[in-house]
């Protein structure tokens, strides 16, 4: 479980680097997280997604299915 301060500290991190109210793939925000030594394994987490999750109080995550037709 991420602590206050670890929420900060990712957060933080997020703002600093990309614009609020865009749509990012999880892949970017993943590699963004990693390069600063933030990522979900840092934590402790497997995976991208329930990291995400503990962070529900400073993201939305969402999943879409992009279609090439």
């Amino acid at each position: 479980m991420l602590t206050q301060e670890d929420k900060q500290k990712i957060y933080q991190c997020l703002k600093d680097n990309l614009e609020q109210e865009v749509a990012y793939p999880m892949a970017r925000v993943a590699g963004l997280l990693n390069r600063e030594k933030l990522g979900n394994r840092e934590f402790g987490y497997p995976k991208i997604k329930p990291f995400m999750a503990e962070l529900s109080e400073f993201v939305f995550v969402e999943e879409i299915v992009v279609v090439n037709c």
